[in-house]
């Protein structure tokens, strides 16, 4: 029975994500083509008696951190487009509803498609970092005989840079608060979307609650403050975060299986 109950919930996932194969590799291109494109131009103008920037802040400069920002965008505005479309045309929804399965698979289904969509563009992200630090390097090391070019900067630029770190964390703490960040970002807006089908305006309480926590634990990660009161509260709001994921994913299944949101 569970077999065919992961069996259902396989198929699902394959289906949601069979809408994003068209999608998702597109944003994916443009974002490391388009990284590599302001990287090579903002390192141009660099010669020998040049002011240098460190790799992170070349990077930032560049603009490619807004271009990455940009995709996770679009990422969540396509999610957002494939629960909204299920009510269009030939309201799939109600099929759905209507399925010899679980319900709530139609949810996690959707949960797994998202996370694995924001997974995949920050993968490339990461990626992209890596051939940009390549380039900067190259270049860099072409004059003076590389004098400028400092050891092991790929390393110190994921050290330094609150933003490499929150996209590739690198102790418990990072990861805890990346973990909780990305969660409560993909159950949040789906629960935000179920309350409105399902007409549960008091769940939009949450919803701001988790957004107002969400927004001040992005600003305390990518602040350089590493003071101990700073890193209590880094925990507490995660934890906070993590609590909200848990009402979300159960008011969420609950407004699915009474069939609300149909």
């Amino acid at each position: 029975m569970m077999r065919r109950s992961l069996l259902h919930l396989y198929r699902l996932t394959n289906d949601q994500l069979a809408r994003w194969l068209g999608f998702l590799p597109l944003v994916c291109g443009g974002m490391f083509i388009l990284s590599l494109l302001l990287t090579r131009t903002e390192v141009k103008g660099y010669y020998a008696y040049s002011v240098h920037r460190r790799f992170e802040d070349l990077y930032m400069v560049a603009g490619c951190v807004w271009v990455y920002a940009l995709a996770v965008a679009s990422v969540i505005g396509f999610f957002i487009y494939t629960i909204y479309a299920d009510y269009w045309g030939n309201k799939a929804i109600y099929t759905y509803m209507t399925l010899p399965t679980r319900r709530e698979w139609v949810y996690v289904s959707r949960i797994i498609a998202c996370i694995l969509g924001l997974l995949a563009v920050t993968a490339v992200q990461v990626i992209a970092v890596q051939v940009s630090y390549a380039i900067y390097a190259d270049h860099i090391s072409g004059y003076e005989e590389g004098r400028y070019l400092m050891n092991n900067g790929m390393f110190l630029a994921f050290i330094r840079s609150t933003f490499l770190r929150l996209i590739m964390p690198l102790g418990w703490l990072g990861t805890l608060c990346s973990t909780s960040m990305l969660l409560a970002l993909v159950t949040g807006l789906y629960h935000a979307i179920l309350c409105e089908r399902a007409k549960r305006r008091i769940g939009h309480v949450f919803n701001l609650a988790a957004a107002w926590v969400w927004v001040d634990l992005c600003l305390i990660v990518l602040q350089q403050d590493a003071a101990s009161h700073v890193m209590e509260r880094m925990i507490a709001e995660s934890t906070a975060l993590l609590l909200l994921i848990v009402y979300f994913v159960w008011h969420s299944v609950y407004l699915i299986r009474r069939g609300a949101i149909a």
